[in-house]
C-alpha cells in the first residue's frame, strides 16, 4: 500500500524453517516488490509461505492489492485476496 515501504528483516531468517529462506527480492520499485523463490520437485509439500515486511510511513487506511504468483516456466498463476490495513498514530 501507498503508506508503506518494503523493508528487509534479516533477523527473521534465523527463526524460520530452512526451506522458507529461499525467497529474496529481485526488484523493489515504489509499491512493487518482486520476490523470487526456489522451487524443487523433491520437496514433500508444494505449499510455500512467502512472508515479507513493510514499514508504515504514514497513518491512514489503505487497501493492500492482490499479490500475484507466477511460475516462470509455465502459464501457471495465482492471486491473493485484497485486504484493508489501518495504521493509527
Amino acid at each position: 500500500p501507498a503508506g508503506f515501504r518494503y523493508t528487509q528483516a534479516y533477523y527473521v531468517d534465523q527463526k524460520i524453517k530452512e526451506y522458507e529462506k529461499w525467497h529474496y527480492p529481485s526488484e523493489v520499485t515504489g509499491q512493487k516488490v518482486v520476490l523470487g523463490i526456489y522451487y524443487g520437485k523433491s520437496k514433500e509439500s508444494n505449499e510455500r509461505t512467502i512472508s515479507y515486511f513493510a514499514k508504515a510511513v504514514t497513518p491512514g487506511t489503505y487497501t493492500a492489492d492482490n499479490a500475484a504468483v507466477r511460475h516462470t516456466d509455465n502459464d501457471i498463476a495465482g492471486f491473493s485476496e485484497t485486504d484493508t490495513i489501518t495504521v493509527r498514530k
